[in-house]
């Protein structure tokens, strides 16, 4: 809410929707952060981009406010603004996609609860970016005089249902009687002892021990998790661990230190672009079903193992600092520090292929290609706010809060790719016969300041009103400062 502390729900003019993730992963355990959201917050609609494993979606607040710009809320873990991609992942020369989502890197389990602004109520407080809400993610902390250990275990499996129903049949003109004919792929390599697609296990393991004492509370975990998709080439692994203390030196002062770390890879497998195995079926060409082809458009499923991977390893660092200190009654500020660290290595490899593989992409397919794109991201956050809280009257209270934000986003690109390996087993770019490469960065810094006026009859009645300045290193030199004025109002009629 931009003041220096925790606020009453009942003082906030726009809508907050807060989600216990305790409470929700008790009754319906979910995979992924997306999943907690999902159906649990009014007006957030979270879009599936694939089925893919390790596949993330798209998050919307209140629709699409955007044709061609990011619509996606911002991200903030503990007061620190992380990055927020939703694309990441190959995306090249038509093949592949861009579906991972880095809001899943974050291990639900970690995750005390959930609190969503929804729309532009949320600039006057998170600045120009905010426009498209906010997702504030606060995870677990330490208990006092309560050591608890928990550990979890998490079995499962993927499959598609019902495909033969799903994916209609096609018709192909019989090439010795002209007569047309209906292909049913899956009797038919049910026949051979085929499985077009297969059914992918998942498992977790976790394990978490928070406690403490009145002076110093602590939270650590770590996470494994391991699934396989529908598709031969898809599955992901990803390992996550944390550190959350907090310590209270003086009665008055509250230091909390945030760490996580996670890792992983994901191999998505190969979609429309490149002839994979989802399209090869549902746009089959029975015409084919007497050669090699066996009537699937671009090759007979055993073979994209074998042509084309896709993959993406990842490494995230973020770390965050709050200090909390009320030196008298009437004052209270608050600071926020922190930077968020992604590096991502996304590869696209199709190797010198064998002769019994060549036969259904041939040419300079046949000789393979690599494309490799790190893609490095920091996001740095500095968050200052200070309150002052006085009685104008009997039951008139008034808060007043300024405060200043500074954020930093810093994303890195390095390209390499070439074509033709000279011999089988080789994979790297470096043994390719031609090779390129590429650099660029993009730089975005934002400064803004803010002051907040609240004032409050009886704990019943706020009334609220703010004014923001944000300067941002993309308005350009002859732009001014962007200001966002804010107003709203409260009343608890319930106790009236």
């Amino acid at each position: 809410t931009g003041t220096a502390g925790a606020t009453q729900k009942r003082s906030v003019g726009n809508t907050v929707t807060t989600i216990s993730a305790e409470e929700t992963m008790e009754l319906s355990p979910a995979p992924d952060v997306s999943n907690l959201i999902n159906a649990r917050a009014p007006g957030v609609i979270v879009t599936p981009g694939t089925g893919m494993v390790g596949g993330g979606p798209t998050i919307r607040i209140r629709g699409a406010s955007s044709f061609s710009l990011n619509t996606q809320p911002l991200i903030y873990v503990d007061g620190v603004r992380v990055d927020n991609g939703v694309g990441s992942g190959i995306s090249v020369q038509g093949f592949g996609s861009g579906v991972i989502n880095r809001l899943n890197d974050v291990n639900p389990e970690d995750i005390e609860s959930i609190e969503i602004i929804k729309g532009p109520a949320a600039s006057t407080l998170y600045g120009t970016e905010a426009s498209n809400g906010v997702v504030q993610i606060i995870t677990k902390r330490g208990r006092v005089n309560e050591t608890q250990v928990s550990a979890s275990m998490r079995q499962g499996v993927s499959w598609f249902a019902n495909p033969e129903g799903r994916i209609q049949r096609n018709w192909g003109i019989d090439p010795v009687t002209g007569q047309p004919f209906e292909q049913d792929l899956f009797a038919q390599e049910a026949a051979l002892g085929n499985k077009i697609f297969k059914n992918g296990p998942s498992q977790g393991y976790g394990v978490n021990v928070r406690g403490g004492s009145e002076r110093v509370r602590y939270y650590a975990s770590a996470d494994v998790d391991q699934a396989d998709g529908i598709e031969p080439s898809n599955s992901m692994w990803r390992v996550n661990t944390r550190t959350n203390l907090s310590m209270t030196p003086a009665d008055n002062f509250d230091l909390d230190l945030n760490f996580g770390y996670g890792q992983g890879r994901t191999n998505l497998a190969c979609e429309a672009g490149c002839g994979g195995l989802m399209w090869a079926t549902v746009f089959a060409v029975p015409a084919n079903r007497d050669t090699p082809f066996r009537g699937f458009r671009s090759a007979p499923p055993e073979i994209y193992p074998d042509f084309i991977r896709f993959w993406q390893d990842y490494k995230r660092t973020t770390l965050s600092l709050q200090m909390s200190h009320t030196p008298t009654e009437w004052l209270s500020h608050r600071l926020n520090v922190g930077q968020d660290a992604v590096a991502e290595d996304n590869n696209q490899l199709i190797p010198r292929l064998s002769d019994d593989v060549a036969f259904f992409f041939g040419g300079a397919t046949a000789l393979g290609s690599k494309f490799l794109q790190r893609r490095d991201v920091e996001t740095t956050t500095v968050d200052y706010s200070a309150s002052v809280g006085v009685e104008l009257a009997d039951g008139l209270e008034s808060t007043t809060t300024v405060g200043a934000q500074y954020f930093r986003k810093f994303t890195e690109f390095v390209t390499s790719q070439g074509n033709e390996f000279p011999a089988p087993g080789l994979t790297v770019v470096d043994a390719l016969a031609q090779t390129f490469g590429g650099e660029d960065f993009i730089e975005n810094n934002t400064l803004g300041f803010f002051v907040q006026q609240q004032v409050a009859l009886n704990d019943r009645l706020f009334i609220t009103g703010a004014v923001r300045g944000d300067d941002n290193s993309a308005f350009g030199q002859d732009y001014d400062v962007v200001v966002y004025p804010k107003v709203s109002a409260s009343w608890v009629l319930g106790e009236e």
